[in-house]
């Protein structure tokens, strides 16, 4: 191997080593009042999803599965 091979190599080595420092530290950790505040948002409430009753549609919805 050439010593072009071993600089790449070892560049290669240290970019993938820093990107994954410069992600952990970045990283925000799900411990910090930023995450806690974020998780759970102050002055909203509990959405209660309202599905509107489908039996009316039964009659013709079984009518289009007919052969």
């Amino acid at each position: 191997m050439s010593i072009f091979h071993w600089i790449v190599g070892l560049g290669a080595l240290g970019v993938f080593f820093f990107t994954g420092y410069m992600d952990h530290w970045c990283a925000k950790s799900k411990s910090s009042n930023y995450y806690e505040e974020k998780k759970t948002p102050t002055g909203k409430g509990f959405r209660a999803a309202n599905i509107p009753d489908s039996s009316e549609y039964d009659q013709f919805y079984s009518g289009l599965n007919v052969r």
